[in-house]
């Protein structure tokens, strides 16, 4: 069934290979002309994740917003952890009244 499926497909292999060879560079550079295309898609990715606004909020504004509520949910454990331990001073030594 697959054999019949993938016979009417067309080679993604051969599609890939033709996307690659239309890249200018590949005497030049190599394999490594595709690292830069990588580089500029991440930049506008971070660009996009700043400036986009659903509802007057972006992405970093929920990031921070969920660090701060995390900040504080520890704050609060560590208060309780320090109610619940005893801090009492030493017991006086008998060397140091003698």
């Amino acid at each position: 069934m697959f054999k019949k499926i993938r016979a009417k497909l067309p080679d993604f292999r051969f599609i890939a290979y033709v996307i690659s060879n239309s890249i200018p560079g590949k005497k030049l550079f190599g394999d490594w002309r595709f690292p830069p295309i990588f580089f500029v898609a991440g930049f506008l990715f971070e660009i996009v994740l700043c400036k986009l606004r659903i509802n007057n909020i972006n992405f970093y504004d929920v990031y921070k917003r969920k660090q701060a509520q995390e900040f504080v949910a520890k704050k609060h454990q560590l208060e309780e952890y320090l109610k619940t331990i005893s801090l009492q001073p030493p017991p006086p030594s008998s060397t140091l009244n003698n």
